[in-house]
């Protein structure tokens, strides 16, 4: 497993969430293909299951802060290391920091492309609109937090995935 962190800037400041019937179709897809990117893998649940449904020699890329800044800073790294270390057969490179900076977007552009990108990373609408319009060229591109009307809730089209695209 190989660690990218481009810059040593840092703030200071459940395992599996993804819903299983759709995540099924995205290793669907890996297992098509022989490379994939997501960005947030946090405690890195989802990132081992895309790399393994993958065939032997694939390539996944992670991109993670190494901490949930939306829970008042958990470090959240020594498991996602865990996790992708113990993949086997597989070519897995981590890069620590922001999907926004340009050293990130850097050393994931030497990367790619890939055939399946999994956007599950920053939920302001910016940073969404930032990823995808980075990575968009890509074969697949998958985002999570698609947000469903509900007794109660406010107008979903102002949120996340929903207002980006």
């Amino acid at each position: 497993m190989k660690i990218i962190v481009p810059s040593p800037e840092r703030n200071p400041s459940n395992e599996f969430s993804q819903v299983e019937s759709e995540f099924r179709e995205l290793e669907k897809i890996c297992a098509q293909g022989k490379s994939c990117l997501e960005i947030g893998s946090l405690y890195g649940g989802s990132a081992k299951r895309l790399a393994e449904a993958m065939p032997g020699g694939g390539k996944m890329v992670c991109v993670d802060l190494g901490f949930e800044p939306l829970k008042k800073g958990w470090v959240t790294l020594p498991s996602l290391l865990s996790r992708l270390s113990s993949v086997q057969d597989r070519d897995v490179t981590l890069i620590i920091g922001s999907s926004s900076s340009p050293d990130v977007r850097a050393a994931v552009t030497a990367l790619g492309p890939f055939d399946l990108v999994f956007i599950d990373g920053g939920h302001s609408i910016e940073t969404i609109r930032s990823d995808y319009d980075k990575l968009k060229d890509n074969n697949v591109i998958v985002m999570d937090d698609w947000y469903m009307p509900e007794n109660g809730k406010p107008d979903v089209t102002k949120f996340g995935v929903n207002a980006a695209v």
